[in-house]
C-alpha cells in the first residue's frame, strides 16, 4: 500500500527515506502527512559521528501531481543535536531546495508545460495551483535564452514594463528580415543600452548595415558609438505621426476662430462644426475614407471628395499645410533610390518656407533626422 502511494504521488526517489505516508483529501485539496525515516548524521562544525535527537519540524511543500487538484505534503522530519558542539542539524529532504515551498516534480512540471509557446505564465500556474509569478520565477531560474547573432538589418523599439519596475520602458532588438526578436534589455536609456551592446563582441557589431528605430535621441547617440558602420533609419510611421499632430494642432487653431460660447456644440458656427466633427479627414488616408458621410446638422449626405472639398476652403493655411503634408506622404509611398535625396531636400524646404509654425518643425525634424 505505502509503495503504491509512493508511486501515486511520484515520490520513487524517497521511497526509501519514508517511514509512512498518511493520505487525505479536503474540499479538493490532497493532504499527504510524511514521515521519513531516522537519518545518521555527522555534525558539520566538530565532525562528531553521533548526534541525538533534539526535536522534530514540519515543512509544507506544494506538489502538483495533476491538473486536477492542489496537493500539499507535510513532511515530518528531525533536528540532531551534536553532544560535543551543541551544534543543531536537519535532516535532508531531498524533494525541493532549502527554504524553498515548491517541489522540483512541480517546477519540471511548470518547465514542460512552459516549453510550448501557446501556454501563458497564467495557465501553467492555474493548472499546477501555483501564482503566475511563481511560474515566470521558476522560468528565470532554470531557463537562460541565448541572445541571437546580431543581423545585418535590426528593428529597435521599446515596449512597457510597467509603474513598478526599475525601468518603465525595456528595449528590444529585432530582425528585420527574419522577424525574430534578437534580445531584450530591461532599460531603453542610453547608457545602460551601451552597456549590454558593447559587451558584444565588435566583430559581430561592425557587418550591421542599417538600424530602424523611432525618434528616441538616445537610442541614435547608442548606435553611433556601438555600431560604426550602421546607418541609422528613422520608421516612417513616426515621421507621419508628427506631421499628423502639426495638421491636428493648425486645424484646432483655424477651429477656434469659429468657436461660438453656446452650450451645444452643434449651435457652433458651422465651420468649427465641419472642422471638429471631421477633424479625421485631415489625418486618415484619404483612400480608406468612406464613400459619403452624414452630416446631422444639415440633415444631409456629403460624398468624401465634396467634404474635404468643404473643409479645405474653409481656410488657406489648413489647406496649403494639408496639402504639403499629403505630398511628403506620396513621396513616402513613391520614392525610388536614385531621386529620393534631391527630393527630400526639396520637401525640408517647401516645410521651411511654410507659413505655419508648426510646418517650420517640421522642416527641422527631417533636417535633424
Amino acid at each position: 500500500m505505502l509503495n503504491d502511494t509512493i508511486k501515486l504521488l511520484s515520490l520513487e526517489h524517497l521511497e526509501s527515506s519514508i517511514e509512512h505516508i498518511d493520505v487525505t483529501n479536503s474540499e479538493g485539496i490532497i493532504e499527504c502527512h510524511i514521515e521519513l525515516k531516522r537519518q545518521f548524521l555527522k555534525c558539520f562544525y566538530c565532525g562528531s559521528k553521533v548526534m541525538h535527537v533534539h526535536g522534530y519540524k514540519e515543512k509544507r511543500v506544494k506538489h502538483s501531481i495533476n491538473t486536477r487538484s492542489m496537493c500539499i505534503l507535510h513532511i515530518r522530519y528531525r533536528i540532531h543535536k551534536c553532544p560535543v558542539c551543541f551544534k543543531t542539524r536537519c535532516e535532508e529532504i531531498n524533494l525541493t531546495k532549502r527554504k524553498q515551498r515548491i517541489s522540483t516534480f512541480t517546477k519540471i512540471k511548470a518547465l514542460e508545460q512552459l516549453i510550448e509557446p501557446t501556454n501563458t505564465y497564467t495557465d501553467v500556474g492555474k493548472r499546477l495551483s501555483i501564482t503566475t509569478q511563481t511560474a515566470l520565477n521558476i522560468f528565470d531560474e532554470y531557463v537562460d535564452p541565448s541572445r541571437l547573432t546580431l543581423p545585418s538589418f535590426i528593428c529597435m523599439d521599446e515596449f512597457y514594463l510597467g509603474k513598478r519596475s526599475t525601468h518603465k520602458y525595456a528595449c528590444v532588438l529585432m530582425d528585420f528580415e527574419k522577424r525574430k526578436i534578437v534580445e531584450v534589455f530591461d532599460a531603453r536609456h542610453k547608457y545602460p543600452l551601451m552597456k549590454h551592446l558593447l559587451h558584444i563582441p565588435l566583430s559581430e557589431r561592425i557587418p550591421v548595415k542599417a538600424i530602424i528605430i523611432d525618434m528616441w535621441e538616445s537610442y541614435k547617440q547608442v548606435i553611433n558609438r556601438c555600431f560604426p558602420n550602421a546607418i541609422i533609419a528613422v520608421d516612417s510611421f513616426h515621421v507621419i505621426w508628427h506631421m499628423n499632430e502639426a495638421i491636428k494642432a493648425i486645424r484646432i487653431r483655424v477651429a477656434r476662430k469659429y468657436k461660438l460660447d453656446v452650450s451645444h456644440f452643434e449651435q457652433n458656427d458651422m465651420y468649427y462644426y465641419m472642422l471638429k466633427k471631421f477633424h479625421f479627414f485631415f489625418i486618415v488616408d484619404f483612400e480608406k475614407l468612406a464613400d459619403r458621410y452624414k452630416i446631422p446638422k444639415l440633415n444631409t449626405y456629403f460624398s468624401k471628395t465634396h467634404l474635404m472639398q468643404y473643409l479645405l476652403s474653409i481656410d488657406e493655411e489648413l489647406k496649403a499645410a494639408y496639402l504639403l503634408k499629403e505630398s511628403y506622404r506620396d513621396f513616402n509611398k513613391t520614392a525610388d533610390y536614385e531621386t529620393c535625396e534631391a527630393r527630400l531636400k526639396d520637401f525640408i524646404s517647401k516645410f521651411r518656407q511654410s507659413k505655419s509654425p508648426e510646418m517650420k518643425t517640421i522642416s527641422k525634424m527631417l533636417k535633424h533626422w
